[in-house]
């Protein structure tokens, strides 16, 4: 059975590092008027027919330029670096 009153007490090194990410500009991508232009560019392709007429970006093309980098193209991540996001 675990001690519920034992306390963690953060180091100052800790405090520090929060502190430091705190201070760091965050953009607010909870704000609908700011729309992250490296997200969503949109790109007409030729040719493009009543299927593709949507205003929605590619999936595959954001993964591809944003996240396989990291998480692989597989999407299986890196042990200890980066979570898989399958």
């Amino acid at each position: 059975m675990k001690n519920k009153r034992k306390k963690i007490v953060a180091t100052q090194k800790a405090l520090q590092l929060v502190a430091y990410l705190k201070s760091l500009k965050q953009t607010d991508y909870t704000d609908k008027s700011i729309v992250p232009p490296f997200l969503y560019k949109q790109v007409k392709k030729e040719g493009e027919g009543a299927a593709g007429s949507s205003n929605l970006p590619d999936g595959g093309e954001l993964f591809t330029a944003n996240c396989a980098s990291c998480h692989q193209a597989s999407g299986e991540g890196v042990p200890g670096a980066f979570p898989p996001l399958k």
